[in-house]
């Protein structure tokens, strides 16, 4: 009988938790459960009994406890992202690793757009006028802007990225991307160009790639230098690709009109980081991917990929093979 072991972290709410135990027990009846911050003789204790394992979310553990799993036939994944966890020992002990297939590429891509139409209209800014009786001195307009006609430049143009650009056509946008890794145009629509050109040209950036080596701080201070003035910034993506130094001078100079962003260097914020301090901001908790229709379709995901990995059957979206 295949033993589950689901990994949660003690921030999710305990309703979330809920509503995956309770998902999980109608189709594992040896069902294990353990948090991040347990010790780590406990999670090793756990490793060694399991046959799977469901990270939700995917976090970093210390290869003494990947080394634990000699049993485990896989490594499921909440969600798409997978920077976050300790690939290196998953590879040093064969440990198949999955992620859930762009689950919440839809979410992430709706959400990206209510962050993008936030920059437009200053939305922080907007709200906080009126709750504090504050009208005076609004602008009527005049420094808000429309969708319609600008130049989108998306960095990365997988499952999200693609998505994102479905939607913005509906507004009539400009889309260009960047991505080294796509080699087939998936869109007539969209104009694929190289880096330098995207940030040159771009009236709203929006970040849609994995915070791997290479893509580390892609928004470095040389890429801030030839934005264009006025360049709106959207991350949905991971907080590690921007360098916040140059973003921040950048936001004080009026260079980058706007940021808004769902993720951030540390997770959760303590309230007191330095991007804060900027009224030309938006910022959610990282709740992009999160809504209950995409929690739905994620569980399956992971309840079939740990189905398949456990009969011998083919697993989908591998990002750890061997």
């Amino acid at each position: 009988m295949l033993k589950l072991l689901y990994l949660y972290k003690e921030r999710h709410p305990i309703e979330l938790r809920d509503f995956i135990r309770a998902k999980l027990k109608l189709e594992f009846l040896n069902l294990e459960e353990a948090s991040y911050s347990d010790s780590k003789q406990n999670l090793i204790e756990k490793f060694q009994s399991a046959d799977a394992v469901l990270m939700a979310p995917g976090r970093f553990l210390e290869d003494d406890v990947h080394k634990a799993g000699e049993k485990i036939r896989l490594i499921q994944l909440w969600s798409s992202g997978y920077d976050k966890i300790n690939l290196n020992a998953c590879h040093k002990f064969k440990q198949r690793v999955a992620n859930n297939g762009g689950a919440n590429a839809q979410s992430v891509a709706e959400h990206t757009f209510l962050l993008m139409l936030s920059a437009g209209r200053r939305l922080s800014e907007m709200h906080n006028r009126v709750i504090n009786g504050n009208w005076t001195g609004n602008g009527h307009g005049l420094n808000l802007q429309s969708l319609f006609g600008k130049q989108l430049g998306l960095i990365g143009m997988g499952n999200i990225g693609s998505k994102v650009a479905e939607i913005a056509t509906a507004f009539k946008m400009r889309v260009q991307y960047f991505d080294p890794f796509i080699k087939v145009e998936r869109n007539k629509n969209v104009t694929k160009v190289n880096l330098q050109e995207l940030v040159q040209n771009s009236d709203f950036i929006s970040l849609h790639t994995h915070a791997v080596k290479n893509s580390q701080q892609i928004l470095g201070q040389a890429e801030f230098d030839i934005m264009k003035p006025g360049v709106n910034i959207i991350n949905t993506s991971r907080a590690e690709l921007i360098d916040y130094v140059a973003l921040q001078k950048s936001l004080k100079s009026g260079k980058v009109r706007y940021y808004a962003s769902d993720v951030f260097l540390n997770e959760p914020t303590t309230g007191h980081e330095q991007e804060f301090i900027f009224n030309n901001t938006t910022f959610t908790p990282h709740i992009a991917g999160s809504n209950i229709e995409t929690y739905e379709i994620a569980l399956e995901n992971c309840i079939t990929n740990i189905r398949n990995a456990f009969e011998n059957r083919a697993i989908q979206w591998e990002v750890s093979k061997f």
